[in-house]
């Protein structure tokens, strides 16, 4: 069994928001992410695993802090900030 599914495929489109250029390609998910989220506490985007595929696709938002800090986990940029 892969350690890895793809979860989807890097659209060239979100480059124009991110200021980079990727060619489009697959994106892998770890098997072990749900572990990783469980252990380190991302309970908010836990219900979000499962839409991973989905959100890649079609990306409705991104926060300044991704356009600004690329490097950031995708995956935060979905999730609502602390007040």
């Amino acid at each position: 069994m892969s350690k890895n599914q793809m979860a989807g495929k890097y659209i060239s489109s979100i480059n124009d928001l991110l200021g980079l250029s990727i060619k489009p390609q697959p994106i892998y998910q770890s098997k072990g992410l749900k572990t990783h989220m469980l252990k380190s506490k991302h309970y908010i985007a836990l219900k979000y695993i499962d839409k991973i595929s989905e959100i890649l696709e079609k990306p409705d938002y991104i926060l300044p802090q991704c356009m600004i800090y690329p490097e950031i986990n995708w995956t935060e940029c979905y999730m609502p900030t602390k007040s």
